[in-house]
């Protein structure tokens, strides 16, 4: 019989299938790879599932709760400033769509167990010269995308990235013609979605996972 290797150990995890009731796990491979691929969260429900024989030792299995502990506090900071931005957003008169990251986080089983990264909020053409003048009467700088389709910015210790395109091309004309495309369409596909404290506007499912 094949061993599963550390790969193979940490897939069955995530894929809350864990076959190894009795065999050995790798357990600092797999919490090393896991950390790596930004995984802790989702390796611990299928670390849940085994036996308590599989389980790695005491001094990893802490250090794995620990982690995903921390994951858990980072998801509820970006949540919080996600629901302060969208807010002073709305109050400036623009109307900021939420994609990427923290919406993406809603299909996972345990939300607050992925490992978020930065906010991402889109606007329509109509809105940026405001989001420019709100960016400027806070006196927040911004640096460019080397795709060109978003700023990047801090705000309050999080990571934030304006976007006036969600596809990039090396055509601009392409970029436009596309963007235009979508945004014909796509804002008549929103939906109101509640991450944290906040409900906010977000694409629709399948627009969602195109813009990924």
């Amino acid at each position: 019989m094949k061993k599963d290797t550390t790969q193979d150990q940490l897939l069955n995890l995530v894929r809350l299938s864990p076959t190894a009731t009795t065999q050995s796990y790798n357990w600092n491979g797999v919490l090393t790879l896991a950390r790596e691929q930004a995984v802790i969260g989702e390796a611990l429900r299928g670390m849940n599932q085994l036996d308590t024989t599989a389980k790695p030792s005491k001094p990893i299995l802490l250090q794995w709760i620990a982690l995903s502990e921390r994951i858990r506090q980072q998801n509820a900071k970006v949540d919080k400033v996600l629901a302060e931005l969208i807010a002073e957003l709305e109050n400036y008169g623009m109307h900021p769509m939420v994609v990427k990251g923290q919406v993406v986080g809603l299909e996972y089983p345990e939300p607050t167990l992925r490992q978020s990264g930065d906010i991402d909020v889109f606007f329509q053409a109509s809105d940026w010269p405001k989001m420019e003048q709100w960016l400027e009467d806070n006196h927040i700088s911004c640096s460019a995308s080397a795709a060109e389709k978003h700023i990047e910015t801090v705000w309050h210790g999080v990571t934030v990235e304006f976007h006036h395109h969600l596809n990039a091309f090396s055509s601009k004309k392409a970029m436009d013609y596309w963007q235009n495309e979508f945004e014909a369409s796509a804002f008549n596909r929103h939906r109101t979605v509640a991450i944290g404290p906040a409900n906010v506007t977000t694409l629709g499912a399948t627009d969602t996972l195109t813009h990924l």
